[in-house]
């Protein structure tokens, strides 16, 4: 990553590739566009994947009420 991108990490339930799991994916915001990480870590559960966030020192932004109904939550 370079200085003039911004890294979301967003976390989603049940998304259509992993149907009940949880996933958390890295996108990078960059000279105006958005590229999604193909890659993505799997979970059963919820909490293992905030824990990574929170060990990377990164902050929650919650939920927006427009975000794709998978979306649990980002971390930035």
């Amino acid at each position: 990553m370079t200085t003039n991108e911004l890294e979301i990490w967003t976390i989603c339930e049940s998304p259509s590739d992993y149907p009940g799991k949880y996933t958390l994916r890295r996108h990078v915001i960059a000279a105006g566009l958005t590229f999604a990480d193909q890659n993505c870590i799997i979970s059963d559960a919820l909490e293992p994947l905030r824990a990574r966030m929170r060990a990377r020192h990164l902050h929650c932004l919650g939920r927006l009420e427009h975000d794709d109904p998978v979306i649990v939550e980002s971390w930035i």
